[in-house]
C-alpha cells in the first residue's frame, strides 16, 4: 500500500483569454482541477482591471464582475460577464484596460482555502 499526503491546498484556473461579443457578453470559466481530492471548488470572484485606468473623470482600478462559483472537481462553472456602455467603451479604447485581474477566494470541503490572483486579457470585438 501506499501513503497518500492529506490534501492541504486548493486552487482554480481560468482561460488566459477572455473573449467578449458585441453586446459586451463574456463567458467566464473557473476550472477545478481534476486533481482536486475535495472537491467540489466553491468560492467567491471579482473581476477588475489590473492597473488603475482613467475612468469617469479619475484614475482607477474599475471593477467589471463579481460573482460566486460552485465547480467539481475536473470540470468548470460558467459565468456570463455582462459589461455596461461605458465599461465596453473603455475596454475598446483603451489597451491597457483589457488586462484584467481575476481574484478569488477558493476554498473546498476539506476546509482548504486560498486566495487566488490569475491574470486574464479582454478580447473586444472589432
Amino acid at each position: 500500500w501506499k501513503l497518500v499526503p492529506p490534501d492541504r491546498s486548493v486552487t482554480i484556473g481560468t482561460a488566459a483569454k477572455l473573449r467578449f461579443r458585441p453586446s459586451g457578453r463574456a463567458d467566464l470559466l473557473l476550472k477545478c482541477p481534476a486533481a482536486e481530492e475535495s472537491g467540489p471548488c466553491t468560492g467567491r470572484f471579482s473581476l477588475t482591471t489590473a492597473a488603475r485606468v482613467r475612468f469617469g473623470g479619475s484614475k482607477r482600478v474599475v471593477a467589471l464582475a463579481k460573482g460566486s462559483f460552485n465547480a467539481a472537481a475536473g470540470s468548470a462553472d460558467q459565468y456570463r460577464v455582462r459589461l455596461k456602455p461605458l465599461q465596453r467603451r473603455l475596454l475598446k479604447r483603451v489597451p491597457k484596460a483589457r488586462n484584467l485581474l481575476l481574484k478569488a477566494r477558493v476554498s473546498d470541503k476539506a476546509g482548504n482555502q486560498a486566495r487566488v490572483n490569475l491574470p486574464v486579457r479582454a478580447v473586444m470585438p472589432k
